[in-house]
């Protein structure tokens, strides 16, 4: 909610934003209080909900690999799904639920006419088709192994463009032919190698707890708290920069049913010990 709150109050005053949510298992309280939250927001969005239907998963689910490493999963699916969950769109962004929205996404407008399908940021860490945080085989998939490699918690897709039969064809046939590490943002990459345009960093700042940019944010970046440690591992009340940030808006959220129980954890203390032992994903501090 955090993500959805701070994207809606970054939007243009002249834009009503659309707002589309896949459903994989919802609770219906939880879709009751939504509605009524962006019912008396300010932008006035509109709201579609689209349940992931079970006719998408059963050509993922006939493949023995897959389903014994629950690979496809309806939460992994939705994302790919898209194009056909709303074949009445024509343009828009996708947003991972863990960003804190700095940025106005109307602006993202200006790219709708452009001779593209789709827009994204390079990867923190995986920096090309062939890292050896994911090591697409090239050989298996036909694809540049220096190719870069992006990150799917948020992309612009120019859905006009796509031939969205072709499409959803050729991710089935990518998904079938080997398990990834990364799952949807693999496949992805493997179905728009060199056909994607990259945005600046500012739209989906990865950042890792141990960084200094957690402790002290620049404004104008959309931070994606990407891996598991999230602002609600830590106290509010005694970490500085984007913990007391989040916090901050999740309390002014009118909305009932959102609790976060966070963990007594300094985030100081926390980047400490890491900066004396390095963990995953790199010793970048910066």
């Amino acid at each position: 909610m955090v993500t959805l709150d701070t994207l809606l109050d970054r939007f243009s005053e002249d834009i009503t934003p659309n707002i589309n949510i896949v459903d994989n298992g919802l609770k219906e309280g939880f879709l009751d209080e939504l509605r009524r939250y962006l019912e008396k927001h300010p932008k006035k969005p509109f709201l579609k909900i689209r349940k992931m239907r079970e006719e998408y998963l059963e050509p993922f689910k006939a493949h023995t690999a897959f389903r014994k490493q629950d690979q496809f999963r309806p939460a992994v699916l939705s994302k790919l799904a898209i194009p056909i969950l709303f074949p009445e769109s024509q343009f828009g962004a996708y947003l991972d639920c863990d960003f804190f929205v700095q940025k106005d996404f109307s602006s993202l407008l200006q790219f709708e006419n452009e001779d593209v399908d789709l827009l994204a940021v390079r990867d923190r860490f995986i920096d090309k088709m062939d890292s050896h945080y994911e090591g697409i085989d090239s050989d298996l998939f036909n694809t540049n192994p220096v190719a870069p490699y992006f990150n799917a918690g948020f992309f612009v897709m120019n859905l006009k463009r796509w031939d969205r039969k072709s499409y959803w064809d050729k991710v089935h046939e990518i998904s079938l032919k080997k398990p990834m590490a990364w799952e949807d943002q693999s496949i992805l990459n493997i179905a728009f190698c060199n056909k994607w345009k990259s945005l600046p960093d500012s739209w989906n700042r990865m950042v890792w707890p141990q960084y200094l940019e957690y402790s002290f944010p620049k404004k104008d970046r959309n931070y994606h708290f990407f891996g598991g440690q999230k602002p609600w591992d830590f106290s509010p009340t005694v970490s500085k920069g984007l913990v007391p940030m989040f916090f901050k808006t999740y309390k002014n959220i009118p909305f009932n049913g959102l609790k976060i129980d966070h963990l007594n954890r300094p985030h100081g203390i926390w980047w400490l010990k890491n900066f004396i032992f390095p963990s995953f994903p790199s010793k970048e501090k910066i």
